[in-house]
C-alpha cells in the first residue's frame, strides 16, 4: 500500500517538472534554474569572460528563472514559461538589449554589466526576446 502511495506521488509530480523545460527556438543553450540558486550563479558568471545572462519571473530574482551563454548577435526568444514575465535581469560581461517584439524589434532598453532586481513598470513584463554582444554597439 505505501509503495503504491509513492508511485502515484510521484506521478503527479512528473507533469509539473517537466512544464518549464517547454522553450521557444532558439533557445539551445538556455538553462532554467533552481529556485535559490541564482546569485551563486551570478557569482559564477562574474568570474568568467563570456556574456552572460540571466532573468527571473519576480523581483530580487524570485519565481521561475532562465540563464544563459548567448551567441553574440543572436536574436533569441526568452524561455517560454517567462515571456512577458520578466521582473529582474542581470547582464554580466557584456550588454543586452531587451525587446518586446519578435524578432528582436520594438526595443525595450539596453543594460551593460548591470542587474536590475525590479524592472520599472514601463518595461515590467513586457520582454519576449532579447540580443547580446560584448558592448552596446549595433544593438
Amino acid at each position: 500500500m505505501q509503495l503504491f502511495a509513492i508511485v502515484s506521488s510521484a506521478l503527479l509530480i512528473l507533469p509539473v517538472l517537466a512544464a518549464p523545460f517547454d522553450f521557444s527556438a532558439p533557445s539551445d543553450t538556455t538553462t532554467l534554474l533552481k529556485p535559490g540558486t541564482i546569485q551563486q550563479h551570478i557569482a559564477s558568471a562574474a568570474a568568467g569572460t563570456r556574456t552572460w545572462l540571466s532573468y527571473c519571473q519576480n523581483m530580487n530574482f524570485g519565481g521561475n528563472c532562465a540563464e544563459q551563454y548567448p551567441n553574440l548577435g543572436v536574436c533569441y526568444n526568452v524561455a517560454r514559461i517567462l515571456n512577458n514575465a520578466i521582473t529582474s535581469y542581470s547582464v554580466v560581461n557584456g550588454c543586452c538589449a531587451f525587446y518586446d517584439g519578435e524578432g528582436c524589434t520594438n526595443k525595450l532598453f539596453v543594460a551593460f554589466n548591470r542587474k536590475d532586481t525590479n524592472i520599472n513598470a514601463q518595461n515590467n513584463d513586457r520582454i519576449s526576446t532579447y540580443r547580446c554582444n560584448s558592448d552596446c554597439n549595433g544593438l
